[in-house]
């Protein structure tokens, strides 16, 4: 059974092309990564999953729905109830003049919660699986650190048990052993949840971590696949061979 199923998925700014003719598949409680360096696309194929921006050509498919067709209503709704987005700038994924809890609750209320303390304690238990102490429900997010804010992220995204969480580069801007920390987190959400996921990074570490299975994007286009093990220990494509060279 497919959970997200992405078929020719074309997407251009003006005379940029930003990814063109991208495929692939997502089984649930699969971890799929997709890596290559900036300017690749990866990013803009995570943004037009998540329906921040709408594909010009192809077909995306969560759980048998095509989502290139929806309203923006129903939008609203798949990303409160089918899918969880950390992005790599947490602004972008939080209001930093709110609190961590309302932060969470904005989430819960887009999903109808309407009881306020159920929304608190929903709100306390998310953070603590995400290892943010209980008293820190009510500090704004904008007094949160990088790492934390991530932390936050995670929670938020997770608030209503999505299916699909997708990750924008979730590490790159934190330091070495926060980025430790992060991952850590990631592998141990998903082994308790079983929540599927994409991870989007630059980093070949990140995604022989997390990923079972690994797409490498070269301007726009995936130019391999396969098992990460396989694509990162004996790649096939020059760019791929260049980009694991240039990791060692």
């Amino acid at each position: 059974m497919t959970l997200l199923a992405v078929r020719g998925l074309t997407k251009r700014y003006g005379g940029r092309v930003a990814c063109t003719d991208v495929s692939f598949e997502v089984y649930p409680g699969e971890v799929l990564g997709i890596v290559g360096e900036s300017g690749s696309g990866k990013s803009t194929v995570l943004q037009c999953i998540y329906l921040e921006t709408m594909a010009d050509n192809g077909s995306i498919t969560l759980d048998g729905e095509e989502l290139t067709t929806v309203d923006a209503m129903r939008r609203r709704w798949l990303r409160s109830f089918r899918m969880g987005m950390v992005h790599q700038d947490a602004a972008r994924g939080l209001d930093l003049g709110v609190s961590a809890g309302g932060n969470i609750a904005e989430r819960l209320l887009a999903a109808d919660w309407r009881h306020a303390g159920r929304i608190r304690a929903r709100g306390t238990e998310l953070l603590s699986r995400v290892e943010v102490a209980a008293d820190r429900v009510d500090d704004l997010a904008s007094a949160y650190s990088g790492g934390m804010r991530q932390r936050l992220q995670l929670a938020k995204a997770m608030a209503n048990e999505p299916p699909l969480l997708l990750l924008d580069e979730p590490t790159s801007s934190l330091d070495v052993h926060v980025q430790a920390a992060i991952l850590d987190l990631v592998k141990e959400l998903h082994a308790q949840t079983g929540v599927a996921m994409v991870v989007v990074s630059h980093d070949l570490g990140v995604i022989r971590l997390l990923a079972q299975r690994t797409l490498v994007m070269y301007r726009g286009r995936v130019v391999e696949s396969g098992i990460t093990e396989q694509v990162l220990e004996d790649p096939q494509d020059a760019y791929t061979q260049l980009l694991v060279a240039s990791s060692l």
